[in-house]
């Protein structure tokens, strides 16, 4: 009778949370190779019971990665549906779980043993995510417009910033699709690019906002560069998304463009 109990209590407790799988599938929608379900889960409470309901929708459907997470919010309008919520990528980093806020993009990492998480939600995939980062979202000629020069010398910069935020691996492999030689500024050339900025002498453009380096700080944090009157110089995790400005070595610039120096 006890075990009987018990059964129809379990029972009770996951109907409550359980969402007819075809429902949310839906009419899948495919893009880049990753297939995204229709609609999303939102009745759950742990990280494990978001891992049952994805198999509970069959074979390979799964919780996106952290980056195929950023993928969909930068593709939130395309895709439909989504909430202005706190959504559940797979990603784990020290008992705590990527999650993304739809509503402005704010990156967290939410314990997973917490049994106070906020409204969250997911969206569940399968497939593959290919070339996020490609040369159909790159205008390489409108990014290196006229190239500007360092006062110090050394290396060049493109004319302009990409026109969206990044992770630290879509910002690197950004900077290569420019062409060859092109890369991101080092911790030091990025500081000198914010001393020039501030001295309004050769590089113009900039936000002011927070720019990513190619310098590794440790355990996949890099360092970045605030174009702040401060000029905060801070590490982060590569997976947050910041402003990206590209640079080559100077010898590949010489004869390629008209050098533009932009004085007072």
């Amino acid at each position: 009778m006890k075990k009987l109990l018990t059964l129809l209590l379990l029972i009770t407790f996951y109907s409550g949370y359980t969402q007819n799988p075809s429902e949310v599938i839906g009419t899948p929608i495919k893009l880049n190779n990753l297939i995204i379900a229709e609609h999303e889960f939102y009745k759950f409470e742990t990280l494990e019971d978001a891992e049952k309901l994805c198999n509970s929708l069959g074979p390979d459907w799964r919780l996106p990665t952290y980056e195929e997470l950023n993928f969909l919010f930068d593709n939130r309008f395309r895709i439909g549906g989504f909430e202005n919520s706190f959504y559940l990528s797979s990603n784990q980093k020290w008992n705590r779980v990527y999650c993304k806020a739809f509503f402005d993009g704010r990156n967290r990492y939410f314990k997973i043993i917490d049994t106070k998480w906020p409204t969250i939600r997911f969206r569940a995939v399968k497939g593959f995510l290919s070339n996020y980062v490609s040369t159909e979202h790159i205008n390489s000629n409108q990014i290196i417009g006229a190239l500007s020069i360092s006062e110090f010398g050394g290396f060049v910069t493109a004319e302009n910033d990409f026109p969206y935020l990044m992770t630290w691996d879509e910002a690197r492999k950004a900077c290569l699709l420019l062409g060859p030689g092109w890369r991101l500024p080092t911790k030091s050339e990025l500081n000198r690019i914010f001393f020039n900025y501030n001295k309004k002498t050769d590089f113009g453009g900039l936000d002011i906002n927070i720019y990513w380096s190619s310098s590794e700080y440790m355990d996949n944090k890099y360092w970045t560069q605030s174009m702040t009157e401060i000029g905060e110089v801070k590490a982060f995790n590569k997976f947050e998304k910041f402003k990206v400005r590209a640079v080559k070595n100077y010898e590949y610039g010489r004869a390629e463009k008209i050098i533009k120096r932009v004085r007072k």
